[in-house]
């Protein structure tokens, strides 16, 4: 009968596999499984470490940058005939930053600004016709900190204080203490560039200007805010 011959064509793999042989085989299976799920963990377990390894022991990153700036003078200067504040003007900056993997970095920044207000009735606007110019120039450290956001934006907020110095149409030239405040943003593109955008907040305070015929154009210093867009390249 049919029953009876898968009886015996089983009968007959019995015995051509002797269960010594079946034994044998099935321990191999259980041991290959066994080495396959420890080969796994153990290269899940070496993974884990490289990464965590890499995270801890990386190198800082050198970033230089460079941004165009439009902005405005804020704090109000009074021309030789007429009171301004918010009075458009430009700049541009450039800075070498450290960034350690804590996200805690350290940096120098430069940047030049200039603006110009409507000739007046002075003896250099009459003479040349120019409009009457103010330029800084601010130099100094500064710290931020930093984060990623998913795996292309990288947020930032920055702190800087240095060296501040102002000159009006060549005639005035002063020195003090200037602070920036800094929020950014940046696109990255790739393992070595990036675009940003900022927002920054520039004070500069100047000393007392009794003795100074700059007291007529300006009340302690010079406010300035900007909006900035720029390239970083990582080194």
């Amino acid at each position: 009968h049919r029953g009876h011959f898968h009886l015996v064509r089983w009968g007959q793999l019995a015995r051509f596999f002797p269960k010594r042989l079946i034994y044998i085989a099935t321990l191999l299976v259980l041991g290959l499984t066994t080495t396959n799920g420890k080969n796994h963990q153990d290269e899940h377990l070496q993974n884990q470490t490289d990464r965590t390894t890499t995270k801890t022991s990386r190198s800082p990153i050198v970033t230089l940058s460079g941004n165009y700036c439009t902005g405005w003078i804020t704090s109000k200067v009074y021309t030789s005939n007429n009171t301004y504040s918010w009075q458009y003007g430009q700049a541009f900056d450039v800075s070498l930053k450290i960034t350690f993997s804590s996200g805690i970095g350290v940096g120098v920044d430069y940047e030049h600004s200039w603006t110009q207000y409507p000739a007046g009735h002075n003896s250099y606007s009459r003479i040349t016709g120019n409009d009457e110019n103010l330029k800084i120039d601010y130099v100094g450290p500064s710290v931020y900190y930093g984060m990623l956001f998913g795996t292309r934006f990288y947020g930032r907020a920055e702190l800087g204080i240095g060296y501040a110095h102002h000159d009006y149409m060549n005639q005035d030239k002063q020195s003090g203490v200037g602070m920036k405040c800094v929020l950014g943003i940046d696109y990255v593109m790739s393992d070595h560039f990036s675009v940003g955008l900022e927002l920054e907040r520039l004070a500069v305070n100047l000393p007392d200007r009794d003795n100074s015929s700059s007291k007529k154009y300006y009340d302690d210093g010079f406010q300035r805010f900007s909006i900035n867009v720029g390239l970083r390249v990582r080194l």
